[in-house]
């Protein structure tokens, strides 16, 4: 009997200390700039198809994919909890390529604006708080970006209204 209740008593701690350390690794994430990115679960990826010609009608004509990979995930939260992001009041220097939209569950959680050419500009930004916070373009986020830049495809009209 009293080795039963050694063994409850190590258990009830085991299970204890591994409840412990998961939400220490949630506090972890949700440090940065842009709090709750732990409960991320996908993303919509919209590639403007002609960022860089008219200025009032870019956006316009897009291709996009869908993102639920969770590795793929972790690697665009990895860059978002970055703390080495710059507030600017102004609008960037340079268009979007593109947004990433952040899914918690079905809702729409946040936009992640992006520019992949990195001669010239190289980011991701996101609007808080009304002013532009740009974090750097990590080589994975890139590489994310141009797998699924392949995957993308124009949205088909709904022809049934």
């Amino acid at each position: 009997m009293k080795i039963i209740k050694h063994m409850l008593a190590l258990l009830l701690i085991a299970a204890i200390a591994s409840c412990t350390q998961s939400s220490k690794q949630q506090v972890k994430e949700d440090t940065g700039l842009i709090k709750g990115l732990s409960g991320l679960d996908s993303a919509e990826v919209i590639f403007y198809k002609d960022p860089y010609g008219d200025s009032l009608r870019y956006t316009r004509f897009f291709t996009f994919t869908t993102l639920k990979d969770s590795s793929t995930l972790k690697t665009i939260k990895a860059a978002l909890a970055d703390s080495n992001y710059i507030i600017k009041a102004g609008q960037p220097d340079c268009r979007s390529e593109g947004k990433i939209i952040l899914h918690l569950s079905v809702e729409v959680y946040k936009t992640v604006y992006f520019s992949t050419k990195c001669d010239t500009c190289c980011y991701l930004y996101v609007i808080n708080e009304g002013r532009f916070a740009k974090f750097s373009l990590p080589m994975g986020v890139r590489s994310v970006l141009e797998n699924a830049k392949l995957l993308a495809k124009e949205p088909i009209a709904d022809s049934t209204q």
